[in-house]
């Protein structure tokens, strides 16, 4: 069940969903160690850390770090955020 922890992450079981605002979608990432890779999550809905970065491919390459509710995008993303840090925004859907 999707939940919204805060204005800026939605929660669905083991994943941590946020909006890019270079890629205008959503990325997530599995904060439970299982069989599927796994990050580290700081426990903080309102500025969030995840490590290790986050590398994204599909339409675009979005790869970044998260820390203190600040998306650190690295110069090899394809859109026009790469080199940028900005805060993550509001996450804009209820569902998914």
């Amino acid at each position: 069940m999707n939940k919204l922890i805060s204005k800026i992450l939605l929660r669905n079981g083991d994943l941590i969903f946020w909006y890019c605002p270079g890629c205008e979608t959503c990325h997530s990432v599995n904060i439970i160690d299982d069989d599927r890779p796994a990050w580290k999550w700081n426990g903080n809905a309102e500025k969030p850390t995840f490590e290790p970065s986050v590398l994204t491919i599909g339409v675009k390459r979005c790869h970044c770090f998260i820390k203190d509710g600040k998306i650190d995008f690295l110069s090899d993303c394809e859109h026009f955020l790469a080199g940028q840090v900005v805060d993550i925004p509001e996450y804009p859907f209820k569902e998914m």
